[in-house]
């Protein structure tokens, strides 16, 4: 489907953009110690998995179907192609 490029920008800014900051603030400002911590990674880790979930029921999976299809396709013919010419030689 092609969208890691989706999945790295997403977790990049959940985590660093949005989680750090988070972290930092629970930390010092609400003097929540290591609880602050690990309340931003739940905060962060709840908007990624949003995110994705959001994602995954805006895939239009006809044409994810269609795009392998003719991948496969395209495929078989070129391996017919290179096997059929490597027995050319031996002949």
């Amino acid at each position: 489907m092609g969208l890691h490029d989706f999945a790295a920008i997403s977790m990049f800014g959940c985590y660093y953009i949005m989680g750090m900051p988070l972290s930092i603030i629970l930390v010092y400002v609400a003097e929540l110690e290591v609880y602050g911590v690990w309340y931003a990674l739940i905060a962060a880790a709840c908007s990624i998995s949003t995110i994705f979930f959001i994602r995954i029921l805006l895939v239009d999976y006809n044409k994810c179907v269609d795009k392998v299809r003719n991948r496969v396709v395209k495929e078989k013919e070129s391996f017919k192609k290179s096997y059929a010419e490597s027995f050319k030689d031996d002949i």
